[in-house]
């Protein structure tokens, strides 16, 4: 079954809450060493990561991963950050600052989908 770009949202959101959230790289393994967001090893994600390890699914293609991206990108931009990862690598940030722009990009996507 495909996943939509509202389901890799949900499901990177639940990633960073179940697994943990990280800086400067896709994901790290347990040792805190930067890995692959789809390697088996990965312990944590950023939020990008998150939603790439979503995208597992071998029917996810790449304009549903895109497009996950880019309402999160939305998100960093309403909050005044030129791109989603400079919003989540930003020194201070929070998981919960994280989790709020998730929250944005998925209440977009909800709209944009109830629209069609």
């Amino acid at each position: 079954m495909s996943k939509t770009s509202l389901d890799l949202l949900k499901e990177g959101r639940q990633l960073l809450i179940d697994k943990g959230w990280t800086q400067g790289t896709f994901a790290r393994n347990a040792k805190g060493d930067a890995v692959r967001s789809c390697a088996t090893s990965a312990a944590c994600f950023c939020g990008l990561g998150a939603v790439r390890a979503a995208s597992k699914s071998p029917f996810t293609g790449i304009a549903t991963v895109a497009w996950a991206e880019e309402r999160l990108e939305e998100a960093a931009e309403a909050r005044g950050f030129i791109s989603f990862p400079n919003f989540n690598d930003h020194p201070g940030r929070s998981l919960e600052e994280v989790l709020e722009a998730f929250d944005a990009a998925i209440a977009a996507q909800e709209v944009s989908d109830a629209a069609q």
